[in-house]
């Protein structure tokens, strides 16, 4: 183990997690994102790991990244994607399939600075997209998402260059912009964690100033891990089944009428349903995990 001066940060703080009573539940590993934090599970925890022969259940682990409420901030430059990734053991791209079961992200990167078309895809920019195309063209609902998508990158990217240049300035500015009815006492509780972090409010804005100086890109791997995704309208950025698709074996896909980015919190009924659908007896990733079926 390195000693205090070798780490790149004091205090890692694995807050909340919940073991289920369920000996063959599945392990789930939570991992939040900016402007979050842990508090995103506190409504999907006693979901995830609630008992009953109609659902799996899952043992859940959802860590404080570095920077984060209760976790110490970063103490040295260049703690960017990577390092995050070997705390919370997620990213396919850097451990493999061999070792990475599963894999969550509402940014996959490849596409995030690809400003997608209503058009059809094109033969050279995405073969399989292409064919997929051919048989099953955008649906309205995708046609929407793309409009919006196009938005979020005309007049909806000044946190991300904000955050890249001048971090240090949104310190004491954090956020959320979507459609759900947050209380007084929710935006109080969620400002508060920033506010009264261990690291300060500002430390935790450093993860994409860090992420652009270091030019790592995360890029979704070709995998044949099984794949689910949730669709939820009010996601900033949103793209069709072909695009998405074309990387990765998905398995399951659900599409929701309400939530957006932080769709643990806004939806957890809905989320937690489509888990427990994947993962169920019936579902196409049943019994995933050796000798964990969730029952």
């Amino acid at each position: 183990m390195a000693n205090d001066s070798e780490k790149p940060f004091s205090d890692f703080y694995p807050l909340p997690s919940k073991p289920s009573l369920v000996n063959g539940a599945i392990p789930l590993l939570f991992v939040h994102g900016w402007p979050g934090s842990f508090i995103e599970v506190t409504k999907v925890l006693p979901l995830l790991t609630g008992s009953s022969p109609e659902h799996p259940s899952f043992h859940v682990v959802a860590p404080s990244l570095p920077g984060f409420a209760w976790s110490q901030g970063v103490l040295k430059k260049g703690f960017h994607g990577k390092h995050y990734a070997e705390l919370t053991l997620i990213t396919a791209s850097l451990y493999g399939p061999k070792n990475v079961k599963a894999s969550h992200t509402n940014m996959p990167m490849d596409l995030i600075f690809y400003v997608p078309s209503s058009d059809p895809i094109k033969f050279r920019q995405n073969a399989l997209g292409y064919l997929k195309y051919l048989f099953t063209p955008y649906t309205s609902r995708e046609i929407q998402g793309i409009t919006a998508t196009q938005n979020v990158f005309k007049i909806g990217t000044g946190y991300f260059a904000e955050q890249s240049t001048k971090p240090q300035m949104l310190g004491q500015l954090i956020a959320g912009t979507d459609s759900y009815p947050w209380s007084d006492d929710e935006v109080l509780t969620w400002v508060s964690i920033y506010w009264f972090s261990c690291a300060g409010p500002a430390a935790s804005v450093r993860i994409y100033y860090e992420l652009t100086k270091s030019h790592e890109a995360i890029m979704l791997p070709k995998s044949t891990v099984k794949i689910g995704i949730s669709f939820f309208p009010k996601e900033l950025s949103r793209f069709p089944r072909a695009l998405l698709g074309a990387k990765a074996k998905v398995v399951f896909e659900s599409e929701h009428d309400t939530g957006g980015h932080f769709a643990a919190y806004e939806e957890p009924e809905a989320l937690v349903d489509d888990l427990r659908k994947m993962f169920g007896k019936s579902g196409p990733a049943a019994s995933v995990v050796p000798g964990c079926p969730g029952y």
